[in-house]
């Protein structure tokens, strides 16, 4: 499907066997949010609640999010499976730790809220991330970034 902004909220359109326009809140798209949270890192901020859209599941809603970014540090040490000639790029760069809480809008309770999944990882000004991992009620997901391409900016033709 396709998702865009408008001055209302979103609109999404799903393809597929039973294909569906949804009018959605106004949320943040997942690419500009992490340009958030990386500005808001360099400018020394703590903490990002927004909500966002990612498309996810049925892509039919919206998410809470929360991030926690700690002080930012050049972190040199190699992860178990990264290769050093692969993160040259980044290497020797400062970092932030950061812990992203992702809530489930769909789910009310009164309780104390308890994110859908968390994500945590080291994130470069430049937009990459290493040392992730994603943790779910039942299980957890660990990523090792192993090859690293950065492409030249090109000039934007739109």
């Amino acid at each position: 499907g396709i998702a865009f902004r408008t001055n209302n909220g979103l609109t999404v359109t799903l393809n597929g066997k039973e294909p569906k326009v949804l009018k959605l809140q106004q949320a943040m798209f997942s690419a500009s949010h992490l340009v958030k949270i990386i500005g808001q890192a360099e400018a020394g901020q703590n903490f990002v609640s927004d909500k966002i859209f990612d498309g996810g599941g049925d892509a039919d809603h919206i998410v809470d999010t929360t991030a926690v970014i700690g002080k930012p540090r050049i972190v040199s040490k190699l992860f178990e499976g990264e290769v050093a000639n692969q993160l040259s790029a980044v290497q020797h760069e400062q970092a932030w730790p950061v812990t992203l809480s992702y809530f489930d809008d769909k789910k009310t309770s009164n309780a104390e809220a308890v994110p859908s999944y968390e994500a945590t990882f080291l994130m470069y000004a430049n937009g990459v991330s290493r040392d992730l991992t994603m943790r779910y009620p039942d299980y957890a997901l660990k990523a090792t970034l192993t090859e690293l391409e950065i492409f030249d900016s090109g000039e934007c033709t739109n």
